[in-house]
C-alpha cells in the first residue's frame, strides 16, 4: 500500500492514460473541448425548454386571472375603437 501511495504521490487520477505523442495530446484536447461544447449546448438546450415551459404555464395563470382585472387600455384611458 505504501509502495501505491509513493508512486502516485502528486499525481492526479485521469479517465485517460498519459498521452505518449504530441497527436495523442492534441487528439485528447480536442476530444475533450468536444465533450465540454457538446454538454453545454445540451444544457442550454434544458434551461431554455425550462424556461419556455414557465413562461407558458405563468400566461396561462394569467388567462385564468384576466377577468379580475380592468382592461390596461381603459386604465390608461384608451377606447378600443378603430
Amino acid at each position: 500500500m505504501a509502495d501505491l501511495e509513493a508512486a502516485t504521490r502528486g499525481k492526479t487520477a485521469t479517465p485517460y492514460p498519459a498521452p505518449k505523442d504530441v497527436s495523442d495530446k492534441v487528439l485528447c484536447d480536442m476530444i475533450f473541448n468536444y465533450q465540454i461544447a457538446h454538454t453545454q449546448r445540451e444544457m442550454n438546450r434544458e434551461q431554455h425548454c425550462a424556461r419556455l415551459l414557465k413562461l407558458a404555464r405563468l400566461a396561462e395563470e394569467l388567462e385564468a386571472d384576466e377577468w379580475r382585472f380592468r382592461p390596461v387600455e381603459k386604465l390608461l384611458g384608451f377606447s378600443n375603437q378603430s
